[in-house]
């Protein structure tokens, strides 16, 4: 997916934000791999929550991340293509990230591995999954195994990458997982009311 913005924008670095408030004359078309092939490995360091993560991005990888690049690589000869139309080329300077002088598929490339950088919707780490899957973290009911009254409803319980943007995925799980959670407490209602009732008749 090849999206465009009205700004400046190297990706998600540190002082990107004074980069973007600083230049008011730009066009960038950022490149989304919806369904990337790389998979990395979050690590608990201690047992404290606020204990630093050792976090391993693992990019290009698997073994399909050539391929990953390469559908990167072409994105980016299309969003070139596209700004190479005389109506909008009048418009254009200069083109500065890649420098236009980079033009080979071996020069994009090492662009794409010198600037990759993760999605800033980074998922997946806590999956939700079968009984006998070794990294499904959660059950079906959103509730981490192994823990009592504990349930996580965010974008790492995917076991997968959905793909484009998180908003309306995020949104379809916490409806489910409020229908859940409505549902179990109706259950603990109930039995609770059964209990007074079994007493009372004792």
């Amino acid at each position: 997916m090849i999206y465009w913005a009205p700004v400046y924008f190297p990706g998600f670095v540190h002082g990107f934000v004074d980069k973007v408030a600083a230049v008011h004359n730009a066009l960038t078309a950022i490149i989304l791999k919806a369904h990337p092939s790389s998979r990395g490995v979050v690590h608990l360091t201690g047992n404290h929550p606020q204990d630093a993560l050792r976090i391993e991005k693992h990019h290009f990888e698997a073994s399909e991340g050539q391929q990953d690049i390469a559908a990167i690589r072409e994105a980016i000869k299309v969003a070139r293509g596209i700004v190479d139309h005389p109506n909008i080329t009048m418009h254009l300077a200069a083109q500065v990230f890649p420098d236009l002088d980079n033009g080979t598929n071996e020069e994009i490339e090492d662009h794409i591995l010198e600037h990759v950088f993760v999605g800033h919707h980074a998922c997946c780490t806590n999956p939700m999954g079968a009984d006998d899957d070794p990294n499904a973290v959660l059950d079906g009911d959103f509730k981490v195994r192994g823990v009592e009254n504990l349930r996580v409803v965010d974008i790492s319980s995917w076991p997968d990458v959905p793909g484009w943007f998180v908003t309306t995925p995020t949104y379809m799980i916490s409806e489910k997982a409020a229908d859940v959670v409505i549902a179990a407490a109706r259950r603990r209602s109930a039995n609770m009311v059964n209990q007074a009732e079994q007493r009372w008749e004792l």
